[in-house]
C-alpha cells in the first residue's frame, strides 16, 4: 500500500497553474502504476476544494477548475471513493474547515477499490493538542496481506490416490517396470547419475499414463493459483462500478455526440430497470435527465453499498467473537497474551557513539550504514580472539591421540551394503498424504514400486555409499555461484554456557580452575572474570572479606555471595540457605503486574456476557472450572499437573536425572529404614521411628525441606499409585537386623560452588 498526502493552495494565482498540474499528473502516474501492480493507494489532504460544488458544477453542465480536476481522476478514472461520502449518510452537514467566512468539508481520504470491506471506523474530531481552523478526518483499516506485486500463474499436479484400485496398482507396476527397462538399456547403466535418471523418468511417465480409453491410470487434477492474493469485488460494488463509468461515458457524450458507448449504457439500463429507475432509450445526448438518473442511482447504491458494509462489520465481529471463544478452550496462551498485550518488538541501532581513535573524540553516528560497519566491526574484534594452529599442552596430548584399546572393526557395519530388507522397512515407514519434492516423485509412486525397481533403487543407494558420489541433479543449488572469488579472515567469537564447579576445598578448586584454564586457552575460550561467584556451603563459617583463587597463572579476588543472597544459573534462581523469600517476591511481582493489566483491561465481549446474564461476582470458581460450564483449568491444578508429570518423568528417565533420583530415593529409604522404596506407601509415621526428629516441629520441618517427599504425598493426595519393584533390602518380617553407619567427612561443611560466565 501507498499513501499520498497532496495539499492544493486555497487561492490560486495564474503562475500555480503549470504547478498544479504538474502534481496532478505526478500523482496521475503513480497511482496508473500501482493499479498496474496491485497495490492499493490511499489519497488524503487538503484539497481546498468542495466535492459537493463540483457534483453540482457536473449537473449543471459546467466544466470544472483545473484544480478540480482531481476529483476526477479519483472519482471516474481510478473508482476512489471517498471515505467521508461513503460512510456519512449526508455529507451537505459534514464540515472538516472552521473560519469567519464560513464552514466547508475540503479534507477527504480517498481509498482505493478492494479496501472498502476493511474499513473498520471513521471519525471527524476537532483537534484540541495545537490550534487550526482544520478537524481530524480519520479512518482505520483492517489490512490484509496483500502482494505489492504480480506473481505468475503456477500450476500443480494433485493426485487422487485414494480412488487407486489393487488392479490399477498392478498395471501400475507393469508399466513403470516397463519404462524402466527402457531407459536403462538407452543410458549406461553403470553411472550413478544414470541410474538416477532412469528410475525417475520411468515413474514420471508411469504416473502421466493413460490407458486405451485415454483416461489417466492414476487419477488426477491440474489445478492452477497465483502467489498473491488477487481483489475480488462484491456483485453490488461491480454495480456501482459501471454505474460509475457509464455516468462518465454520458458526460462524455454530451461534450461529444459522436462517443459511442452501447454496451455500457445497455448496462447501466438493466441495473437501472432493477431498481425502478427510468433511463431513456436510446442516450439522449441533449440532455442531463439521465446523468440526474444516474446520479441518484449511485446514491441508492451507495446506501445499499454501506448497508452492506455494517453488515459485514458485524459477522466479521462475530467470527471474531467465536475465534475467541475456540482460543479461550483451546489456546489459553493467545488469550493471555491478547489480554497483556503483549507487542511484537525489536532492537534497532540508529545512534551509536564512536571513539575517534587518533583524536579521542566521540562522534554520533546516524547514517545506517556507518552504524551497521560499526556494529560489525565491534562484534568481530570484540573477543580479541585469533583462529591459528596451537600446541596442545602435555596434559591434553592424551585426550586427542587414537583410543587404542577400542576394536576399529566395530565401524565396519557402518558402511556394510544396505539390503533389500532394511530397504523395504524404510519405504514401509514413508508418510502418506505429502507433498513431493524437486523430483515430484510423491511416497505412494515408491511403496507400490515392483520388486525389479526397488532392486535398482537399492543398488542406487549402495553405489552412493560406495562410491560417495551423489546424483548431478542433487548436486544442483538454488543460486548461482560468482566466479571471482576473495579469501577474507573473519575473526570468529562464540558464547558458551555457564561452567558450573563443585568442589570441598579450595585446594581443589585451584586444581581445576588450572585445568580449566588450560582448556580455555586451548580453544581460544575468553572469560569474563568480573561476572565470576563463589558459594560457600556453611552457612556459619560466611565470611564478606575477599578470597583470593589462583586461576591458572592469574590471581583472582572475589567475594562469596551470602547464604541468603540469590544467584542464578541456567535460568534458576536458588541460594544456599535455601530461603524461598527472594523467588516468592518475583513471584508476587508477577502476578501483581498481571492482575493490574487484567485491571485496566478494556471490557470484552466475555465480561459483556457475564453482565448481560446478571453473573454474580460472588458465585464460586466451581462454576468457571466445572466441564458443564466452561470448562477452565485453574492455574494451581495446572501447576499440580506439571508437578506430578514432571516427578514421573524423572523417576523414569534411563539417564543421568534417573540415577540420581533413584540415589536419593534409596537415600530416604535407608535414613528411614524403610522396606521398600519411598514410592510405595510412605506416610509421616515412618518418620517418627528416626531418632533424630523428637518432635512434631522437627518432622514436618523435614518433611518441607525434602523435595521428593513432598513430590511422593502430592501423588498419595490425588491418589496416584505406582507400581511396585521387587524390595531393594529385606523386609522386617525376616527378622534380619540391619544397621547403617554412615560416616561424615570433615570437608562435608566446605563445599564450594563456582559458577564461571564465559
Amino acid at each position: 500500500m501507498k499513501i499520498f498526502n497532496v495539499y492544493i493552495k486555497s487561492k490560486v494565482t495564474s503562475t500555480d497553474g503549470q504547478l498544479i498540474a504538474d502534481l496532478q499528473a505526478k500523482l496521475t502516474t503513480n497511482l496508473r502504476f500501482n493499479d498496474d501492480q496491485d497495490i492499493h493507494s490511499i489519497v488524503l489532504g487538503d484539497f481546498n476544494l468542495s466535492y459537493e460544488k463540483y457534483q453540482q458544477k457536473l449537473l449543471q453542465g459546467k466544466s470544472p477548475s483545473p484544480q478540480e480536476a482531481i476529483f476526477d481522476k479519483l472519482d471516474n478514472e481510478f473508482h476512489f471513493v471517498d471515505v467521508t461520502a461513503l460512510l456519512e449518510s449526508d455529507t451537505s452537514k459534514i464540515t472538516t474547515f472552521d473560519a469567519a467566512a464560513g464552514s466547508s468539508r475540503i479534507d477527504y481520504i480517498w481509498i482505493s477499490p478492494g479496501v472498502f470491506n476493511n474499513i473498520l471506523s471513521h471519525c471527524i474530531s476537532v483537534v484540541d493538542s495545537f490550534t487550526t481552523d482544520h478537524k481530524l478526518v480519520s479512518a482505520s483499516l483492517l489490512m490484509p496481506n496483500l502482494s505489492q506485486h504480480r506473481s505468475p500463474t503456477n500450476h500443480k499436479t494433485v493426485f487422487n490416490f485414494k480412488d487407486m484400485s489393487t488392479e490399477q496398482w498392478d498395471e501400475y507396476q507393469k508399466y513403470v517396470e516397463l519404462r524402466f527397462t527402457h531407459y536403462n538399456d538407452k543410458l549406461k547403466p553403470t553411472e550413478i547419475n544414470s541410474k538416477w535418471i532412469s528410475i525417475k523418468l520411468a515413474i514420471q511417465d508411469a504416473s502421466r499414463y493413460k490407458n486405451a480409453e485415454n483416461e489417466y491410470l492414476i487419477p488426477q487434477r491440474t489445478c492452477s493459483f497465483r502467489g498473491s492474493h488477487r481483489i475480488h469485488f462484491s456483485p453490488l460494488y461491480e454495480k456501482l462500478r459501471t454505474i460509475l463509468k457509464c455516468i462518465k461515458a454520458c458526460r462524455k457524450a454530451l461534450k461529444r455526440p459522436s462517443y459511442e458507448f452501447l454496451d455500457l449504457y445497455k448496462e447501466s439500463v438493466e441495473i437501472a430497470i432493477s431498481y425502478d429507475t427510468t433511463l431513456t432509450v436510446p442516450f439522449a445526448s441533449d440532455s442531463t435527465f439521465n446523468i440526474i438518473k444516474l446520479m441518484e442511482l449511485k446514491d441508492i447504491l451507495t446506501i445499499e453499498y454501506n448497508n452492506d458494509l455494517r453488515e459485514s462489520q458485524l459477522q466479521k465481529i462475530k467470527e471474531a467473537t467465536i475465534i475467541r471463544e475456540s482460543n479461550l478452550d483451546g489456546n489459553q496462551g493467545k488469550v493471555i497474551k491478547s489480554v497483556m498485550e503483549h507487542e511484537v518488538r525489536s532492537i534497532v541501532l540508529d545512534k551509536v557513539i564512536d571513539t575517534d581513535p587518533t583524536t579521542n573524540v566521540d562522534v554520533l553516528l546516524t547514517n545506517p550504514k556507518d552504524i551497521k560497519r560499526k556494529v560489525n566491526d565491534h562484534f568481530q574484534h570484540a573477543a580479541q580472539s585469533v583462529n591459528e594452529p596451537k600446541t596442545i599442552p602435555h596434559e591434553w596430548s592424551d585426550i586427542f591421540e587414537p583410543k587404542h584399546d577400542i576394536d576399529a572393526s566395530i565401524y565396519d557395519e557402518l558402511m556394510a551394503p544396505s539390503s533389500l530388507e532394511e530397504l523395504e522397512a524404510h519405504i514401509h515407514k514413508l508418510p502418506l498424504g505429502k507433498a513431493a519434492g524437486p523430483s515430484r516423485i510423491h511416497n505412494e509412486f515408491i511403496k507400490h514400486l515392483p520388486v525389479s525397481l526397488k532392486i535398482a533403487l537399492l543398488d542406487l543407494i549402495n553405489d552412493i555409499f560406495i562410491h560417495q558420489q551423489f546424483p548431478l541433479e542433487q548436486l544442483q543449488k538454488g543460486y548461482k555461484i560468482s566466479d571471482g572469488s576473495t579469501s577474507i579472515h573473519v575473526p570468529s567469537k562464540a558464547y558458551m554456557d555457564d561452567t558450573t564447579i563443585i568442589t570441598d576445598s579450595k585446594e581443589n578448586l585451584e586444581v581445576l580452575l588450572t585445568t580449566a584454564d588450560s582448556f580455555f586457552e586451548l580453544a581460544s575460550i575468553k572469560i569474563n572474570y568480573d561476572k565470576v561467584e563463589l558459594l560457600l556451603r556453611n552457612d556459619s563459617a560466611y565470611d564478606a572479606s575477599p578470597i583470593n583463587l589462583s586461576f591458572g597463572d592469574k590471581i583472582i579476588s572475589i567475594v562469596p555471595k551470602s547464604p541468603k543472597e540469590n544467584i542464578r544459573i541456567l535460568g534458576v534462581y536458588f541460594n544456599v540457605a535455601r530461603c524461598p523469600k527472594y523467588n516468592l517476591r518475583l513471584i508476587r511481582d508477577e502476578i501483581i503486574n498481571f492482575t493490574s493489566m487484567i485491571k485496566k483491561k478494556d471490557v470484552t465481549d466475555k465480561i459483556i456476557r457475564y453482565i448481560f446474564n446478571r453473573f454474580a461476582a460472588t458465585a464460586p470458581n466451581i462454576i468457571i472450572t466445572n466441564s458443564f460450564f466452561y470448562g477452565l483449568i485453574d492455574l494451581y491444578q495446572r501447576q499440580l499437573e506439571e508437578k506430578i508429570t514432571s516427578f514421573m518423568i524423572q523417576i523414569n528417565n534411563p539417564g543421568l536425572l534417573g540415577t540420581i533420583t533413584n540415589l536419593r530415593l534409596n537415600n530416604i529409604q535407608h535414613a528411614l529404614s524403610l522396606p521398600r522404596s519411598p514410592l510405595f506407601g510412605l506416610t509421616t509415621d515412618d518418620f517418627t521411628q528416626y531418632r533424630r526428629f523428637k518432635t512434631q516441629k522437627q518432622l514436618m520441618k523435614r518433611v518441607k525441606k525434602s523435595h521428593l517427599v513432598n513430590l511422593i504425598f502430592l501423588l498419595q493426595e490425588h491418589e496416584l499409585s505406582i507400581s511396585e519393584s521387587p524390595p531393594q533390602i529385606p523386609s522386617r518380617d525376616d527378622n534380619i537386623s540391619i544397621s547403617f553407619n554412615f560416616e561424615r567427612g570433615t570437608n562435608n561443611n566446605t563445599l564450594k560452588l563456582l559458577r564461571l560466565i564465559t
